[in-house]
């Protein structure tokens, strides 16, 4: 229900993040979540979009991951690397 990369595209090849700034206030981000279903929080001074081929994510304490709405895994650091076209569907 929420467009949090508005400028992504499903098959480029590139992971889209969203930075929250750690001094961005509650009210903020509570005004940043009610926009983000439309995608219209961006641009804003404390979210920054960004693009990557690979990303590597450290968490202070174990994360719960989530793929396509399916818990995967439990982790303290993770890779992510996209492809683009890794997948063709015939019909």
């Amino acid at each position: 229900g929420y467009d949090v990369a508005p400028r992504s595209h499903p098959n480029d090849g590139r992971i889209d993040i969203v930075h929250v700034a750690p001094t961005m206030t509650a009210r903020a981000r509570a005004q940043a979540r009610t926009r983000a279903r439309t995608g219209t929080h961006l641009p804003h001074p404390d979210l920054r979009a960004t693009q990557t081929a690979s990303t590597t994510a450290r968490f202070c304490s174990p994360l719960v991951v989530w793929v396509d709405g399916v818990r995967w895994a439990t982790t303290e650091c993770i890779t992510v690397t996209c492809e683009p076209d890794a997948l063709t569907i015939f019909a």
